[in-house]
């Protein structure tokens, strides 16, 4: 009996055994499930917490998120990999966080370690022209935009569209009308050089023709008319930034050209991200962003290498004053067109050109003379009256796109002394749409690819004049990354069976993918 009850002793304590070591097998199976998922966690917080060092200035100053990968100036692949392995050290160091203030708090149910951590593929914010910049700044605005405004944007861009078609119509009468003109004048000499000649001849001869004594006497009064227009072809001529801004002094920032983004080599990314945001909406979205975060000619606070930042968006140079230039002949081509139709359309001014030309060369007897002409003084009408026009908006006025005539401010007798009246124009208020308005107008008739560009060439030369952001450059601007984590589960329940049983699992190395993007 007692035979058999050793033998029953020793039967169960092997069976325990057994048990002891399948039992610990599987709450270490399952804790290393646990601390694999775990593992998970904490690479995703891991990515999370490398961007949540974005840059502070870019976010506050233009509504982009990215963080700075640079180190001395350059980028530094590896000092993402070693930010990104700090924070896993970190986040997988239970106990260090708890023991100093809770002593005897030591358990890890997980006890994992960060083995390595490398960055696989990252996008830049200047990657692929631009076009990420693009996507963050549409999407801000569709967050935070009114969308009830799209209506109205819809409206800015149908009417660039038909001020392209008008500029085209105008561009191809002026072109005309200069190419006429030089004939006129030569057809006129011509003509002036016969009567003269036929005068001469029949004085000699003591002919008097009363046909060619009348042409002499029409003649004479011609020469006593007043003649606007070579007082306007010489006005053409001159600068055109005294003649609209008057006694308003112009900046003379400028930006060395070869430090510009769009003109010096670029790090580039090796990360392709998603481009869902593009369509029509969108463009019209990223104009309202780039009307919302640079100033232009009027804004009051203009604290970045360049003060006229629209005018560079839309014209490239590297001076505020050669691109506020560009500007003005821009503003100058759209009163121009507007203005040259409406003087075609309307029959006062018509028959107000039609009477001045008759009586400046209505003695050649050409018909052809002088419709050229009045066909010159319309064109000249047309440019006298848009540069009283952009000299309003560039006063803070307003001038409407499509004029009638009680918007009209210059007559054809003013174009004389015009350089004296334009001064009148600093004080005219107006209705219609401002300079802004103009500048939106002028965005719409611009390529997006453009634009992207150019406003990140801003972005990074504003943000450098920041302190302690010198060199700051966007093309180290990480703003999406992928990576490859290595995690080490060191084997807690295990040592049991492996001890009564000579089996156990080991320490476990797994490799997780992780990654993040804005």
């Amino acid at each position: 009996m007692k035979r058999s009850c050793a033998v029953m002793t020793v039967f169960f304590s092997l069976l325990s055994i057994l048990f002891l070591g399948l039992t610990f097998s599987i709450v270490e199976a399952v804790r290393y499930r646990c601390a694999r998922s775990h593992c998970a966690d904490l690479t995703a917080v891991g990515n999370w917490s490398v961007f949540s060092e974005y840059e502070n200035q870019l976010l506050e100053k233009f509504d982009i998120f990215g963080i700075d990968a640079s180190e001395g100036g350059s980028f530094s692949a590896a000092g993402l990999n070693t930010r990104l392995k700090s924070y896993l050290d970190e986040n997988a160091d239970v106990t260090g966080k708890f023991s100093g203030k809770l002593p005897g708090l030591t358990l890890d149910p997980f006890t994992i370690t960060a083995e390595s951590a490398k960055v696989s593929e990252y996008a830049l914010l200047s990657d692929n022209n631009g076009e990420y910049f693009y996507q963050q700044a549409v999407e801000f605005m569709h967050k935070t935009a009114w969308m009830n405004a799209l209506g109205k944007l819809s409206d800015s861009a149908r009417q660039a569209e038909d001020i392209k078609t008008t500029q085209e119509k105008y561009k191809e009468a002026k072109k005309d009308a200069d190419t006429r003109m030089e004939d006129m004048q030569r057809q006129a000499a011509q003509r002036q050089s016969q009567v003269e000649s036929v005068a001469r001849s029949q004085a000699e001869q003591g002919i008097q023709d009363p046909g060619t004594a009348r042409m002499l006497e029409e003649k004479r009064k011609a020469e006593k008319v007043k003649n606007p227009l070579w007082r306007m072809i010489r006005l053409s001529f001159r600068s055109l930034l005294p003649l609209v801004c008057g006694k308003k002094s112009w900046s003379v920032k400028k930006i060395p050209g070869g430090t510009l983004l769009s003109k010096r080599p670029k790090q580039k990314g090796t990360l392709k991200l998603e481009t869902p945001r593009g369509g029509a909406t969108d463009n019209l979205l990223f104009r309202e962003y780039l009307m919302d975060h640079f100033p232009d000619w009027n804004s009051k606070a203009a604290e970045g290498k360049l003060d006229y930042q629209l005018e560079y968006i839309l014209c490239g140079m590297a001076s505020d004053q050669k691109n506020l230039k560009k500007t003005v002949k821009k503003l100058l081509l759209i009163r121009e067109a507007y203005n040259y139709l409406f003087l075609q359309s309307d029959p006062e001014s018509l028959n107000k050109t039609e009477t001045l030309a008759a009586l400046i060369l209505g003695w050649t007897g050409n018909e052809a003379l002088v419709e050229t002409l009045r066909q010159a003084f319309v064109v000249y009408w047309a440019y006298g009256e848009s540069l009283y026009d952009v000299r309003i908006l560039m006063h803070q006025g307003k001038v409407p796109i499509a004029k009638t005539a009680a918007d009209w401010n210059i007559s054809l007798s003013d174009l004389y002394d015009l350089e004296d009246l334009l001064n009148k124009a600093d004080h005219t208020t107006g209705h219609g749409e401002d300079y802004t308005d103009y500048l939106r107008l002028l965005l719409n008739l611009q390529p997006v690819s453009t634009q992207k560009k150019r406003a990140l060439d801003l972005l990074e030369s504003d943000l450098k004049q920041v302190p302690g952001m010198e060199s700051f450059q966007a093309d180290n601007c990480v703003i999406a990354m992928k990576d490859t984590c290595r995690w080490s589960i060191r084997p807690v329940f295990s040592f049991v069976p492996k001890i009564f049983l000579g089996s156990g699992l080991k320490t476990g190395n797994i490799q997780l993918e992780g990654g993040f993007a804005y």
